[in-house]
């Protein structure tokens, strides 16, 4: 036995004696009956390599080491997942999975070994010795799934592009692969020349996509920020993927459609005042005139008969613009009611306070002389059956007022202006009346006017009063058919006769044993004034030459026979 001195580590080995040791020699020549019991360790960092570019290795045998590597580098044997896997950048590389496809490339953005500057080829291989995924220093050329990070551009004829995976960059699909895009999150351009059967599904997309092919579905379920192109055959584009800008540009007011053969087509823009009319199953609307389609009756009957008489007034009111000069806004035409009303207003809110159901006012001043009124009510009907063409009722027990007329004008309030000749013209019943008035009036601005003003110019001999008070029932004692208070100086009551005849006619006609009375006066003056029964004002009662030498008399006809009462000055 003998030592040798090592160099390299600075110590002394044991070397055996002559050609029969068991050790290697420093050229490892004689490796084959050697086992190596520790670490082949180089002497410099990053410097030697295991083989050459002329000489190599033609196998790598690597046991399952227990563990995932943990050292930038590092490479180990999963036998567990049957991968290999590697350590970089903080993270584990897994190449392999069940001897089938590569299943994950870890983070390759930054790591050395796929940054597109060293290298002219990289190729991963799967158990049946396909190509799994090519690089050539530029792009990537998938054939299988992957589910990692890719920076760079895909292109080829794989049947899956990307499925899966966050991209960075253009993605080209150039041949038949069935999808191109799945389940990606996109930044750049996707691109698809062939007949992929789907070029995008459930990706987010920032950039432009473009299919040229027969792609059977372009872009399905996709968040798209770009431009989206399809020449081609593509079957799908996706749902509310397509702004109106987008749209080709037209002709103004045309509206889309679609033809008896499914296919677009436009309305063409119709004229002012027309609307938009359906001409039924296989064609095409068009704008036509308003008319039987598009009338208040057809709206009356709009989905069955009589479902569209009600107009549901909650945004304002229905207004009825009128310019006519000489003919009617508004007309109520029937030739069939019986017991119905022509108009009908019916309110049954418990909520109006000042509000009327009919209000007509007039704010305009007419330009000239105005004959017409606010309402009007005319009817031509012959018929003798009793009716009232106004009637106004409250039914209620309590309640306001009938009719209210405020004339604020200096104009008659009520004229009535009657044809009638053998009825009457006014006729008011108060029958249920007990202790009100049956009629009141006030004139309290009263000057040189009347509260009542009775004329007739009739030629008429008949005999007739004017004014006919009669208190019907005997047995109404304290009723008083007529009484006048005065509470000025002037008359109670001034006949003015102005023809031969009789001023003032009493007629009584009773049969009691009571006392009757004619006249009967009662004058009581509180006062130094003297007490008048008549003052006849130096008038002639009867002549100074009938009945004696009296200055005055007073004749008195009673049962035919006339009395004279004499008057003498004072």
């Amino acid at each position: 036995m003998a030592y040798k001195f090592n160099a390299i580590s600075g110590t002394f080995d044991i070397a055996g004696i002559g050609g029969g040791g068991g050790g290697a020699n420093t050229a490892l020549s004689n490796l084959a009956a050697v086992a190596i019991n520790t670490s082949l360790i180089s002497d410099i960092d990053n410097t030697d390599a295991l083989g050459s570019a002329a000489v190599g290795w033609t196998d790598l045998f690597l046991s399952d080491a227990g563990g995932a590597p943990t050292t930038n580098g590092q490479i180990s044997y999963n036998a567990g997942n049957t991968r290999f896997e590697f350590y970089q950048n903080g993270g584990v590389v897994a190449l392999g999975g069940g001897g089938g496809d590569i299943t994950s490339i870890g983070d390759v953005v930054t790591g050395a070994a796929f940054d597109g500057t060293q290298g002219t080829l990289l190729t991963f291989f799967n158990a049946g010795g396909n190509a799994t995924l090519g690089y050539n220093g530029t792009t990537f050329t998938p054939s299988v799934f992957i589910t990692s990070n890719i920076t760079g551009d895909l292109t080829g004829n794989a049947d899956t592009v990307t499925t899966n995976a966050n991209l960075t960059g253009g993605v080209t699909s150039v041949g038949n692969a069935a999808t191109v895009i799945t389940n990606a999150n996109l930044t750049g351009g996707v691109t698809s020349v062939g007949n992929a059967a789907t070029v995008i599904t459930n990706a987010n997309l920032t950039g432009d996509v473009t299919s040229i092919g027969n792609a059977t579905t372009n872009v399905t379920n996709a968040n798209l920020t770009g431009i989206v192109t399809s020449i081609g055959n593509a079957t799908a584009i996706a749902d509310k993927a397509i702004a109106i800008a987008k749209l080709a540009d037209g002709i103004d007011g045309n509206l889309i459609t679609w033809d008896v053969n499914g296919v677009i087509d436009v309305v063409a823009t119709g004229d002012a005042g027309q609307v938009l009319t359906s001409n039924g199953a296989d064609t095409v609307p068009t704008f036509q005139a308003a008319g039987g389609g598009n009338t208040l009756d057809a709206a009356y009957d709009q989905g069955g008969a009589g479902v569209g008489r009600t107009i549901n007034v909650t945004d304002g009111a229905v207004v009825l613009a009128g310019a006519e000069t000489t003919t009617n806004v508004f007309e109520i035409t029937d030739a069939t009611l019986t017991t119905g009303d022509g108009a009908n207003i019916l309110s049954t809110s418990t909520a109006r306070t000042s509000g009327s159901l009919l209000g007509v006012s007039q704010t305009g001043n007419s330009a000239g002389a105005n004959t017409g009124g606010l309402a009007f009510f005319t009817s031509s009907d012959t018929s003798a059956t009793v009716r009232n063409l106004v009637t106004i009722q409250n039914t209620a027990g309590t309640g306001g007022r009938c009719l209210l007329i405020d004339q604020d004008a200096d104009n008659i309030s009520l004229n009535i202006q009657s044809e009638a000749t053998t009825v009457n013209t006014v006729n008011i019943t108060a029958d249920s009346q007990t202790t009100g008035n049956i009629l009141t009036m006030s004139g309290d601005g009263l000057t040189a006017g009347s509260i009542i003003a009775i004329s007739s110019d009739s030629a008429s001999t008949t005999a007739r009063g004017l004014l006919d008070i009669v208190q019907d029932n005997a047995a109404a004692n304290g009723a008083t058919p007529l009484t006048i208070q005065q509470d000025g100086i002037q008359e109670a009551i001034l006949i003015d006769k102005n023809n031969t005849g009789i001023s003032i006619d009493i007629a009584a006609d009773v049969n009691s044993a009571s006392a009757m009375y004619a006249i009967r006066t009662n004058i009581a003056n509180a006062g130094a004034g003297l007490e008048y029964l008549l003052d006849m004002d130096g008038s002639e009662v009867v002549s100074a030459a009938v009945g004696g030498s009296q200055d005055k008399k007073i004749r008195v006809r009673i049962a035919g026979t006339d009395y004279f009462i004499p008057c003498h000055t004072a």
